[in-house]
């Protein structure tokens, strides 16, 4: 069974040969799509954080807004001073 290590040298192998690069510029080409991997995990992360957020704000606004026009005393409260009134 071939390890990662063995696979990542077919792979530079094969880049090296097909490609025409030098094994440095194959090293280099491997690290930056290592490391555009994780930049998309992270914006991937950061776009479903600011969706639970704009969900979030969207439903607590409404509830809000439920408060101010009345139908409950208690969440008017919370609401008014989350805002700062």
């Amino acid at each position: 069974m071939s390890t990662a290590r063995d696979q990542f040298g077919d792979v530079l192998q094969i880049q090296i040969e097909v490609l025409g690069m030098e094994p440095s510029d194959a090293k280099r080409l491997r690290a930056l799509e290592y490391e555009n991997g994780k930049l998309k995990k992270l914006l991937a992360e950061q776009m479903l954080d600011n969706a639970m957020l704009r969900d979030f704000n969207t439903k607590n606004g409404d509830a809000c807004w439920e408060a101010v026009s009345g139908f409950s005393s208690v969440q008017s409260a919370r609401c008014e001073s989350a805002a700062g009134v």
